[in-house]
């Protein structure tokens, strides 16, 4: 799994919220609470948070089953988001 550390501000975020918004600007919405992404690439990118990676595996292999939307591309990514300086030193 990818983890993604470092946005466009190299600051730290409070929240993945806050670290997501600041890097992936065109983000379209994101809902959810935790620091795994499922992230819909199929157009503007769409995300779902989840504490848990395994149910974030979950919710991805449903993607995969229904769709995410009617241009889905298949283009679905889970991603652990370490969104503090702390936990990199």
């Amino acid at each position: 799994m990818t983890t993604w550390d470092t946005c466009h501000c190299h600051r730290e975020h409070a929240t993945a919220k806050g670290f997501l918004r600041c890097k992936l600007p065109a983000l379209k919405w994101i809902t959810g609470h935790g620091d795994h992404a499922l992230i819909a690439w199929c157009g503007a990118p769409t995300i779902t948070l989840w504490h848990d990676a395994n149910r974030a595996a979950d919710a991805e292999n449903l993607l995969h089953a229904i769709r995410c939307s009617t241009d889905c591309r298949q283009a679905h990514q889970i991603v652990h988001i370490d969104h503090t300086r702390k936990a990199r030193q």
